[in-house]
């Protein structure tokens, strides 16, 4: 008897063993969020990932600040010796988050470091990680401000967020704000070339982002561009300001004071919170947003954001209330030479600025629970990099096209190709849309029709692939579509300028591999191969299935064998007593 139940016991704490390491499993992303990271622990952090996980990060640096710190990228990919090497896969999107862009609003920096840690520690376990990770390229830029982070000061925890604010280590080492140091598209704006700044605009240059996010704190709230007003609207608010009683003796006043009490790292009261733009545009607000001509995709992708995040909907307990939480960013406070709008018009990058945190700089303790906040939303918001269309711009010999222009019709703003003849652009909107392709050599492509397919799935978008060929330059006049047109629509037989389309199949997919150099015949064997082989792996197999819930699996697993035992001893129990 008393052998039995030794040898239920051990059974028990055997299953007890199991069951603790399959909660830890689930919890293991918790080692990064109790306390914020300086500058040296940051990139300890950043370079242990990529020991562990060498196969899918790399860890490197864009420049480096005004105190020579460098500012550092790791980037993420399931495969990214592949994607990195001569011959990579095409079509891959290539998204990033940058953090801690004010010093003083380092809650970004902790939660892109909690997000690296969970891809790359869960990618073999977490469905939704694999499939991001092995199709998405992730740059993540934890920290933009190094100098200002070492200036600002962590809140105690009976600091009142909502009536002070310290902006102590806000701008860069020598106070400027590096969020508004870029060139502006509306009008010329005076901004200083802070080594911050030009790391960041040549890294961009360097990449095709497709879509971004640059992370804050002080506000639950998303901001998409423009944020800045055409000139005339933007004076036109302060020469009406007079007009209402308030002079423009008031303005200077207000804004050089503004500016003197962000540098000072004094405590602000509530009404010296309230800056200048509040105090001569909130009035008006809902009358001027400066809308860019991709403004329906903005508002689609910030909600995406916060309907994954539903406190950035409910906002701060003393701030305004914003519908959906998220606004243009002129609508909300107008600036001129934002990150963002720099992203939109210079490169095509959809880039929206978060505001994750009621308090700037709060207590460390807060920290996990705005991870859990988050931790869905950051994740949905990357694979937005999917929506709308993507594809290759080749030449008649099957050779890929750098920098060509493509241009979605009525939206404006172009986006060049890669060297691998590669373009992406984000549409949230199912439906027929049109490109027009420029390129130095070539005929223009100018009413190319394509179908965007509705969006079944938001963490798994789909999109629609174009393999697109130009012909060189004649003296005809005649210019004709060539290549190849995938939708997962019936297919049409003529444009509505009479051209014919060609090559339309049922569905549309992603290409294997395509060698820089390969003809068309190969190009489309590749691609119909893919085609056959796609249905055979778009369902995941039972030993996916296991193998992406095995935490869940062993918890109840070992619940129930923890009964089973606990019954055992109990009818042992019952049953030596009856026999007495």
């Amino acid at each position: 008897m008393l052998d039995f139940n030794a040898n239920l016991a051990l059974i028990s704490l055997f299953l007890l063993v199991i069951i603790t390491t399959a909660v830890s499993s689930q919890n293991e992303d918790s080692e990064y969020s109790t306390l914020y990271h300086n500058n040296s622990q940051l990139e300890e952090v950043l370079r242990s990932l990529v020991k562990e996980y060498p196969e899918k990060s790399r860890i490197y640096s864009i420049g480096t600040s005004r105190k020579d710190v460098d500012i550092w990228v790791l980037e993420l990919n399931g495969n990214l010796a592949e994607l990195n090497s001569a011959n990579p896969k095409l079509g891959i999107p290539h998204v990033k988050l940058v953090g801690n862009v004010h010093g003083n609003e380092p809650v970004g920096r902790e939660m892109i470091l909690k997000l690296a840690q969970h891809l790359l520690e869960n990618y073999t376990t977490d469905g939704e990680v694999k499939w991001l990770m092995d199709n998405t390229r992730i740059s993540l830029l934890p920290c933009l401000n190094p100098d200002g982070f070492e200036l600002a000061v962590e809140k105690e925890e009976d600091f009142d967020c909502e009536h002070n604010t310290l902006y102590s280590g806000r701008g860069n080492a020598v106070g400027v704000d590096l969020n508004k140091n870029y060139p502006d598209y509306f009008r010329k704006n005076q901004f200083r070339n802070e080594p911050e700044s030009e790391a960041l605009k040549q890294w961009m240059f360097d990449n095709n982002f497709v879509l971004s996010a640059s992370l804050h704190d002080g506000a639950l709230l998303v901001t998409y561009p423009f944020n800045s007003l055409e000139s005339s609207h933007l004076w036109s608010h302060i020469l009406n300001s007079t007009a209402n009683g308030m002079a423009p003796r008031n303005y200077t006043n207000l804004r050089n004071r503004n500016h003197q009490q962000r540098n000072s790292g004094k405590p602000r009261s509530s009404t010296d919170v309230t800056n200048f733009f509040n105090e001569w545009h909130v009035r008006e607000r809902r009358h001027r947003r400066s809308p860019t001509p991709d403004d329906d995709v903005f508002q689609a992708l910030a909600r995406v954001y916060t309907k994954a995040n539903p406190k950035m909907r409910e906002g701060c307990k003393n701030s305004m209330k914003i519908s959906e939480g998220i606004i243009n960013g002129a609508e909300d406070q107008p600036s001129v030479g934002t990150m963002a709008d720099y992203n939109y018009h210079a490169h095509g990058c959809m880039e929206l600025t978060m505001q994750i945190s009621c308090c700037t700089y709060p207590p460390s303790a807060q920290l996990e629970g705005l991870w859990n906040d988050n931790k869905q939303a950051l994740m949905m918001f990357l694979a937005q990099g999917h929506r709308g269309v993507r594809g290759v711009v080749r030449n008649e010999e099957g050779k890929p096209i750098e920098f060509a222009k493509v241009v979605v019709r009525g939206r404006q703003f172009h986006t060049n190709t890669t060297k691998n003849g590669e373009f992406w652009k984000i549409l949230t909107r199912s439906g027929l849309y049109t490109l027009k392709i420029t390129a130095e050599g070539y005929q223009t492509l100018d009413r190319y029709p394509f179908i965007v397919p509705e969006v079944e799935n938001p963490s798994r978008p789909n999109y629609i692939w174009l393999d697109i060929k130009m012909k060189r330059e004649t003296n005809s006049d005649q210019q004709k579509l060539t290549g190849k047109l995938q939708s997962s629509t019936s297919r049409p037989s003529e444009d509505d300028n009479g051209v014919e389309l060609l090559n339309w199949p049922a569905k549309n997919r992603q290409p294997e591999n395509l060698a820089v150099n390969s003809q068309s015949e190969s190009i489309e064997s590749s691609q119909d191969e893919e085609m056959n082989s796609s249905a055979s792996t778009s369902e995941e197999s039972p030993w996916d299935i296991f193998k992406n819930n095995y935490a869940t699996i062993m918890i109840v697993f070992g619940l129930i064998a923890l009964i089973l035992v606990v019954a055992l001893i109990c009818t042992e129990q019952f049953s030596a007593r009856s026999f007495k």
